[in-house]
């Protein structure tokens, strides 16, 4: 920091020279502006995201409409976004739930606004007695598209946030005859603790023909051990269902894949419209065979374009052949960038429960992507390009994220 010295005429003609105790200030002063300052351009708003029944909605989508500004709650539904003075149109989403709008007004002092979503109001079309589920014939049309849509962006880049842990839930007191106590304080009283934690930033750089992908890491901070499980970069966390297999220890095949109708069993749960007009067909899974390489859950399917709006996912550990796990969840959920058919992923969150020596464990990662980064697509090769600048990460387990403006354009 750079101290001005002053040289001021005093009223008897000589020169008035500041003491130690002026410069002592005008450094106090400095220093207080400088950490005040923030606080004077930004506000925030915060809360929590709940569902119609007032239970937290993890891991919610939070973000200014038409902007790249956004956050998502943590697993308990607490959100926090930070803005500039002004007047803001706050969207909430949740795979499942009707969008939520706020219009807030924010100034200098920070906002609380919680929020309870509905679920989507799905409409039962009248049944009528064929051979085989209305949903087949979605899904034909769906796998049909499959390879449009894989391709369909040709490059694009995004800057994604991550945060993954993994919590150790009732741990034994003894293992193999042996006490390990609180594993040097890592557990609490009731046998539950915080195994590992991370939490990243970083831009991915993407191509689809030829096909290439490229991960700069902006900031990253781990805690603890990242032994048995680390999603802490976003390329670990790349679960496309319209490539037609997935890996993920053992090749799982994609409910959109070619042959999917070998291995899976589909029915038409429902259809509901969304904020933007497009109908949606909720269409739920399961395996053939408990043993499969594949799937259960729920898919989310846009009418007339048949590309995904969500998934929601389920594999257990039988499935990929891991007897230690028990299941596997993700869960994706995709927004509009471009009419009529360009939807990106906005939010994925990949959870899994584990079990062994009696005791029981369960790790989460959320990642949450820019909505609108994805539509500008490249002009010219990106792949050598670094982003400048960089983030503050989170202190309070609460994700948050301002996207930058440095793009390949």
């Amino acid at each position: 920091m750079f101290l001005n010295i002053l040289i001021m005429k005093h009223p008897d003609g000589n020169d008035f020279r500041p003491t130690t105790n002026h410069i002592r200030m005008k450094k106090i002063c400095s220093i207080l502006f400088a950490i005040f300052a923030p606080f004077f351009v930004l506000a925030q708003i915060s809360g929590k995201v709940l569902d119609e029944n007032g239970d937290p909605l993890p891991f919610a989508s939070v973000y200014v409409r038409n902007t790249t500004n956004g956050t998502a709650a943590n697993a308990e539904g607490d959100y926090r976004l930070p803005l500039d003075p002004g007047t803001y149109s706050i969207v909430f989403q949740y795979i499942g739930y009707k969008q939520k709008i706020e219009h807030i007004p924010v100034g200098n002092k920070p906002v609380q606004l919680t929020v309870r979503m509905e679920p989507a109001s799905l409409e039962i079309s009248e049944v009528v007695i064929t051979t085989e589920d209305p949903a087949y014939r979605i899904m034909r049309e769906v796998i049909a598209k499959r390879r449009y849509y894989k391709t369909k962006t040709r490059e694009y880049s995004v800057d994604v946030y991550v945060k993954g842990f993994h919590k150790l839930l009732d741990a034994p007191k003894k293992i193999m005859g042996q006490d390990i106590g609180n594993m040097g304080g890592i557990l609490d009283t009731n046998r539950t603790g915080v195994l590992y934690l991370s939490e990243s930033v970083s831009k991915v750089y993407v191509q689809a023909s030829p096909e290439r992908k490229k991960e700069v890491m902006i900031s990253s901070k781990v805690s603890g051990s990242e032994n048995g499980f680390s999603l802490n970069r976003a390329t670990l966390t790349d679960f496309n269902l319209y490539e037609e297999r997935l890996e993920i220890d053992r090749e799982i095949l994609s409910p959109l894949a070619d042959n999917a109708f070998n291995y899976y069993i589909f029915k038409l749960l429902g259809k509901f419209k969304d904020e933007n007009g497009y109908d949606i067909y909720k269409i739920g899974m399961t395996p053939k065979r408990s043993a499969d390489p594949a799937f259960s859950g729920n898919l989310y399917v846009v009418d007339e374009w048949w590309n995904l709006a969500g998934a929601d996912l389920a594999l257990t550990g039988a499935a990929i052949k891991q007897p230690v796990l028990d299941t596997l969840r993700i869960k994706q959920e995709f927004v509009p960038v471009e009419k009529p058919d360009t939807w990106c992923l906005l939010t994925q969150v990949t959870s899994l429960s584990s079990g062994c020596w009696d005791s029981n464990s369960t790790a989460f990662s959320t990642a949450f992507f820019p909505i609108t980064t994805f539509a500008r697509l490249f002009r010219r090769d990106c792949s050598t390009r670094k982003p400048s600048g960089s983030r503050t990460m989170p202190t309070n387990g609460i994700p948050r994220i301002g996207l930058p403006s440095d793009r390949c354009r």
